[in-house]
């Protein structure tokens, strides 16, 4: 039974509601919310107050709407975390040293963790990110380059099996993006090459040099910055 609120002020009383009850009853991504004649009598709220308290869960990526079918729980997301850096970095208040120094904390350990738990499937799939890389390096496309960099270090943070490693990795995402397109761009044929190295090194369950050259990469890179 959710406890009913005796007083509600703002959405948020609702909002704390909705979630210990989603924990309670052990809800995952793609279930269904019951009606919202059910929760709000279960809540002793209008349906008004309800719909704000489902909005503000919607807007925390908790819950999603969809129009004629009720309202669901939501797959884990870090998007609004990651909108919310890239703001942070647009405004000036994330540097490019600030994104150097917390991508080689995660990024190396993330590498570290692959090169032991990364399964023949994952490895597969750094393989073809890295032959997409090369592909892209021949035509000269730097945009292409860079989404199959961004996606080979994807691949590298999904090998982990760490949910919140891979939230966080997936989250800085789009500054890394940020990071590459200020790269000097005749660094590529060194960026191919550590690449290389560093998927050699997760292959032979090397754990301490995937993590060293995923540390060096991400350092070059740093220092290849235009100017």
């Amino acid at each position: 039974m959710l406890e009913k609120l005796t007083r509600v002020t703002t959405d948020i009383l609702v909002a704390d509601q909705l979630k210990k009850w989603i924990v309670s009853k052990d809800l995952q991504a793609g279930d269904r919310l019951p009606t919202e004649q059910y929760l709000c009598e279960e809540l002793g709220v209008a349906r008004h107050t309800l719909r704000e308290g489902i909005k503000r869960l919607a807007q925390l990526g908790v819950l999603e709407s969809r129009t004629g079918s009720g309202t669901y729980i939501s797959k884990v997301s870090f998007d609004n975390f990651a909108e919310y850096m890239l703001y942070l970095k647009e405004r000036k208040d994330i540097s490019n040293d600030d994104i150097s120094h917390i991508r080689r904390i995660l990024e190396g350990y993330s590498a570290s963790l692959c090169a032991r738990m990364a399964t023949e499937s994952d490895i597969s799939e750094l393989e073809q990110a890295v032959e997409a890389m090369e592909k892209a390096c021949e035509k000269d496309n730097w945009k292409a380059y860079v989404e199959c960099d961004v996606a080979f270090h994807a691949a590298i943070a999904e090998a982990t099996k760490n949910l919140l490693l891979i939230g966080l990795i997936s989250a800085i995402r789009n500054l890394t993006v940020s990071f590459m397109n200020e790269l000097d761009r005749n660094s590529v044929g060194i960026s191919m090459e550590v690449h290389k190295k560093l998927l050699e090194a997760i292959k032979k369950r090397d754990s301490k040099s995937a993590e060293a050259i995923m540390d060096e990469h991400i350092s070059i890179s740093h220092k290849l910055m235009k100017t």
